[in-house]
């Protein structure tokens, strides 16, 4: 199966870009976030699917993942949930593929898979607030005129290669953009990437109608590919620059050195600014359900800084995921910037227990932790859980969980986390003990 999924990828790859794609391209380390597809596609088509109101759907770790679609509609809605389970993911090779589809929202979902939307040639609009991830070719030649990506942090390869009407992006949260992720844009004339880039593959944004390109790189901290920017590719290859090119960015940085190199004319978006340092008592925050605003400690040249002195902007700090702290200097210190991130991770759990009341068994029940998708709860007879025997829970409604065929008379130690819909995991929680009945 796997071996068909790389040949589908191929085949696809070589359909929405102006030159052929060898193996040896999609395996390159420059495409790593574009090749691990082949689970995506498996996923798109094992069995245990079901049907609702013209989606094909199955549950995956407590969530459902849509994988077809097979109505008639032109304007689809997908669902929020279906049977109590929230609609996470959208995967499968053309699970939407119908020409009559003219538009998408899709409110709870958070991960469009690999060439999900590129069968569907005249889709012009998408709502999707909350993906955080946009998989290989998933919108490759659709008709789209304007995309928002509110919480997009990772756009694959070619992911909206080919879409020739696109004009607008908006991608405020963006950290990598993955190569021909917009190639073949001929329309998209303006583009503003923000300062939580991290990472441009190579021709990303080759054969656009962009005439110049605005990155808020503050430290030389991005990698920016050979081609990434201001460049036309030929169907044989060929590499041209595109006449007139202009690239605005921070002295000093990356984004300069990238319009040096490729002489590219760089015009500089603010004087060169002078260096923070940055220091969080912790880069890893409990989950609130709130903003969480962590206290820095602001130093310059080895001195701490009053904070009457800078401004603090926090960014993507209420969800669990990764998120940054941007801090502009005043006065005497306003050509300086700081910038850093944290990561927010779920809460422990700690309203739990556990019990044993039948022989052999132990019984551990919790309360439901927002945002769980699922908790990992550990057995051992010895305190540092050196032969610990796991038990996963992938239903994040669920909220007990029984373990059989333990050591009567023994006693175990018993501790559990929990794991978000992105894989990231709380801390353990307290220890607790039961003897086994």
């Amino acid at each position: 199966m796997k071996k068909k999924a790389i040949s589908i990828i191929l085949a696809a790859m070589m359909a929405v870009t102006p030159m052929s794609v060898s193996a040896q391209d999609v395996f390159t380390s420059e495409s790593t976030l574009a090749v691990e597809t082949s689970a995506e596609l498996e996923a798109g088509t094992s069995s245990g699917e079901k049907k609702y109101q013209g989606f094909t759907y199955k549950e995956e770790n407590g969530a459902i993942v849509i994988t077809g679609y097979s109505g008639n509609a032109k304007d689809i809605k997908i669902p929020e949930s279906i049977n109590g389970k929230k609609v996470l993911y959208v995967r499968g090779m053309n699970a939407f593929s119908s020409p009559k589809i003219r538009s998408v929202s899709m409110p709870s979902v958070v991960e469009v898979g690999t060439l999900t939307f590129s069968g569907c040639n005249n889709l012009a609009s998408v709502y999707m607030p909350k993906v955080r991830s946009i998989g290989l070719s998933a919108f490759s030649g659709s008709e789209l005129t304007s995309v928002k990506l509110p919480a997009v942090e990772t756009i694959s390869m070619a992911a909206f290669s080919n879409c020739t009407k696109l004009s607008n992006v908006s991608m405020p949260r963006v950290r990598i953009i993955a190569r021909d992720a917009f190639m073949g844009c001929t329309n998209l004339k303006n583009v503003s990437i923000p300062y939580t880039i991290s990472k441009i593959q190579f021709r990303a944004f080759a054969n656009c109608g962009l005439t110049s390109i605005k990155l808020q790189d503050l430290y030389g901290d991005v990698s920016i590919e050979r081609t990434a920017l201001g460049y036309k590719i030929g169907a044989n290859g060929s590499e041209t620059k595109i006449d007139g090119f202009k690239i605005y960015g921070n002295p000093g940085t990356s984004v300069e050195k990238y319009a040096r190199e490729n002489g590219f004319e760089f015009i500089s978006s603010k004087p060169k600014a002078e260096r923070f340092t940055l220091k969080l008592a912790s880069e890893t925050i409990d989950y609130t359900g709130k903003a969480v605003k962590p206290k820095i400690t602001v130093t310059y040249k080895g001195k701490k800084v009053a904070a009457k002195n800078y401004t603090v902007k926090y960014s993507n700090n209420k969800e669990t995921g990764t998120a940054t702290i941007l801090v502009t200097g005043k006065g005497s210190y306003k050509n300086c910037t700081g910038y850093t991130t944290f990561e927010i991770i779920p809460k422990p759990v700690e309203n739990w227990s556990c019990s044993s009341n039948k022989k052999g068994t132990v019984t551990v029940t919790w309360k439901y932790n927002k945002p769980a998708s699922s908790y990992s709860v550990e057995f051992s007879t010895k305190a540092d859980f050196s032969d610990v025997i796991p038990e996963q829970v992938y239903d994040p409604d669920k909220t007990t969980c029984t373990k059989e065929n333990l050591q009567s008379g023994k006693k175990y130690y018993v501790r559990m986390n929990v794991c978000d819909m992105n894989g990231r995991t709380s801390r353990m929680s307290k220890t607790k003990t039961v003897v086994v009945k």
